[in-house]
């Protein structure tokens, strides 16, 4: 893979690429690195660390560089490949259609930046287990680009996927209060990425304003691009996927699934919430539910959101009927009904 990384001046050729992916399959099939055998595993960061240092070289070829990743990029598209083999019926899409090749090739001009960002990210949160990996990350950043793209308002998308991808690597629940508050893994990974300053500070104003306990403080993101990732992120923890994580999470806490004798406390603070720097949560995978998820829905900021938490709570409460009826529970589906009516 390093090698065909690194055969051209802008990285991986089109004709390469897929027989990289072929590669990438193989040796990381979830794009993690406890994929790849233990004894492979140093000799994979040694390579990584070289590719960062070739990405500043590369950089360092200015406008050389720039022109050969303008090229590769018009290689990439069928109807200018045509158009210069004088195939011109096959071309002519190119200027009938939409402007979309042309979006395309300038979001890839910036997406060394964004790839950066990526791998440090994985780096940092591909061995979690709790709930809170780069997997998540990965959903949260798919879903706030569809969100952004049906939200009806002009938004920088590059503001979003950085929001989206670093909105987690100073999560209080992994790496403690004092760090979560400065931010540092976000700055450490923006400033080895060469973000601009500005969009730097629009992230971490964004981050900053994210998550559950930041709600219950009456906070929440002001910028656009900060409520998309934060509809997206409060998305990913409801539904099937929802359901998921909440149970992995209470698991790896040691908390009880369900205990029918243990009432949810559904109006708890933010200071119990945060009780000892951890979510109250661990008391119980079924208590969660009625203490945080199902009133996610009502915290979305945009219509995007709002629409797709919609159909995800109800993934979450026909899943709670069922449970409730298979473990002859039946106090318990009449306290969901009164806590839906409220």
């Amino acid at each position: 893979m390093g090698a065909y990384k690194n055969r051209s001046i802008t990285g991986v050729r089109p004709k390469d690429e897929e027989k990289v992916e072929t590669l990438r399959e193989v040796i990381m099939p979830n794009d993690r690195m406890g994929d790849i055998p233990g004894e492979y595993r140093e000799q994979h960061l040694a390579f990584l660390e070289q590719y960062r240092k070739l990405e500043s070289e590369r950089k360092r070829l200015g406008l050389i560089g720039l022109k050969a990743h303008v090229l590769s990029t018009l290689e990439r598209n069928p109807a200018l490949v045509e158009l210069a083999q004088g195939k011109m019926d096959g071309a002519l899409s190119f200027f009938t259609g939409s402007n979309s090749f042309i979006i395309e090739s300038m979001e890839e001009l910036q997406m060394p930046q964004i790839d950066k960002v990526k791998i440090l990210v994985r780096e940092l949160l591909g061995g979690d287990i709790s709930g809170h990996a780069d997997d998540h990350v990965e959903r949260v950043a798919q879903l706030a680009e569809r969100f952004a793209s049906e939200c009806g308002e002009p938004v920088d998308l590059q503001e979003v996927l950085l929001t989206a991808w670093l909105h987690d690597v100073d999560d209080y629940k992994l790496v403690g209060k004092a760090q979560a508050e400065k931010l540092t893994n976000a700055v450490n990974i923006m400033t080895e990425a060469k973000v601009a300053e500005d969009l730097r500070r629009a992230v971490l104003e964004n981050v900053a304003a994210i998550g559950y306990s930041k709600r219950l403080n009456g906070k929440q993101p002001q910028r656009l691009a900060g409520q998309i990732v934060s509809d997206a992120d409060m998305c990913d923890a409801i539904g099937a996927v929802g359901i998921e994580r909440a149970l992995v999470y209470a698991c790896y806490h040691g908390g009880r699934i369900f205990d029918p004798a243990v009432w949810p406390n559904v109006n708890l603070a933010a200071h119990e919430y945060n009780a000892d720097g951890n979510t109250h949560d661990t008391d119980g995978f079924i208590n969660h539910f009625f203490e945080k998820l199902l009133k996610l829905k009502g915290l979305m900021l945009t219509e995007p959101g709002k629409t797709e938490a919609e159909s995800r709570q109800q993934i979450m409460v026909d899943f709670l009927h069922h449970y409730f009826r298979e473990k002859n529970a039946p106090e318990w589906s009449e306290f969901l009904e009164e806590y839906l009516r409220r």
